[in-house]
């Protein structure tokens, strides 16, 4: 019930204008309760329930407490459309033009931007990771051969 205390509104017309639900369908019995906080959770990040917890300042201040983790998680596929990966990659090629031009006017080339993220399945992590091995483990072979 807090929730609804505190950003009612957002979450009314956020269920209202994405999925086509009304709120008081929860408090007349009509839906479960639990449907609400599934619904709540899967709401996008631009959506008005969500920016206003992102703008919340005692949850801003509560979650800077916390230790930020030491590895990143992996993004998530979910919400990554071709029009979306492919603004990804223009915004690398603009970024890579920008490195490149104050060498076209005599200037040294500096070193490459780091590519943006991109959402990974558990598949692909896996992969990595074994080519990671595999690759420690070539190298680990050439090296003690040069040794010996």
């Amino acid at each position: 019930m807090l929730l609804i205390e505190e950003y009612g509104e957002e979450i009314e017309f956020d269920l209202q204008q994405r999925l086509g639900v009304d709120l008081g369908d929860y408090f007349r019995g009509r839906r479960p309760w639990q449907q609400l906080i599934r619904f709540l959770r899967r709401l996008p990040m631009d959506s008005w329930y969500q920016s206003a917890l992102a703008m919340d300042e005692e949850i801003g201040w509560a979650r800077a407490q916390r230790k930020l983790p030491d590895k990143p998680e992996p993004l998530s596929p979910q919400g990554y459309s071709l029009e979306v990966l492919t603004m990804v990659r223009q915004n690398e090629l603009i970024k890579e033009l920008l490195r490149v031009l104050p060498a076209v006017f005599g200037g040294k080339l500096p070193p490459p931007f780091p590519p943006e993220p991109r959402p990974q399945s558990a598949e692909q992590r896996f992969r990595d990771a074994i080519e990671k091995i595999e690759l420690t483990d070539a190298v680990n072979a050439i090296l003690g051969d040069a040794t010996n």
